[in-house]
C-alpha cells in the first residue's frame, strides 16, 4: 500500500482561448475567448465549429516544492484530440480515452504557461457528442505528491 499523499491544484481558470484553424463552423466568430474547464465550445463557437483551437493559462509554481518532489500535471479529457505542452516542451498527446499523467517537476518556473491544442475534426466519430462542441472535457490539475 502505498503511503504518498496527492495534493491536487485543479486549473479550472480563467484559460484564454484562441482559434488555430477553421474547417467548419460560422464566420462570425471571436478571435479570442476566455472560458473556465472543464467545458466545451459549443456556447462562444457553436456545436458546428470543427478545427483547432488552443487553450492557454498561466500559473504560478506551487510554493513550498522541497527538491526532487514529484509534481505531476494531469490532463484528464479532450473531445477530440489535443496535444499538451508546458512551458515550450511537449508534454505529449491527450484524447477522449487517453488522459495524459505527466511528471514536470524539472519543468517549472515562475510564471508557467501551459497551452493544449485541441483538434476536431470533420467526420469524427463522437458518440452522445454530436451536437455538442468539442473542448477540454475533463478537469486539468497539478498533483503534489509528498
Amino acid at each position: 500500500m502505498c503511503d504518498d499523499h496527492v495534493h491536487p491544484i485543479r486549473l479550472h481558470g480563467p484559460w484564454q482561448v484562441r482559434i488555430i484553424q477553421q474547417t467548419a463552423g460560422s464566420v462570425d466568430l471571436p478571435e479570442t475567448f476566455s472560458c473556465r474547464l472543464p467545458g466545451d465550445w459549443t456556447e462562444p463557437l457553436g456545436h458546428e465549429f470543427q478545427g483547432i483551437v488552443r487553450l492557454e493559462r498561466r500559473f504560478n509554481r506551487p510554493t513550498g516544492l522541497q527538491p526532487g518532489q514529484p509534481v505531476y500535471l494531469v490532463v484528464q479529457r479532450v473531445d477530440l484530440q489535443g496535444q499538451v505542452t508546458l512551458n515550450d516542451h511537449c508534454l505529449g498527446p491527450v484524447g477522449p480515452d487517453h488522459p495524459l499523467r505527466q511528471e514536470i517537476a524539472h519543468l517549472l518556473i515562475d510564471p508557467n504557461r501551459l497551452s493544449i491544442e485541441v483538434e476536431l475534426r470533420l467526420n469524427c466519430q463522437r458518440p452522445g457528442r454530436e451536437s455538442r462542441g468539442g473542448g477540454l472535457l475533463g478537469e486539468v490539475r497539478l498533483e503534489i505528491v509528498d
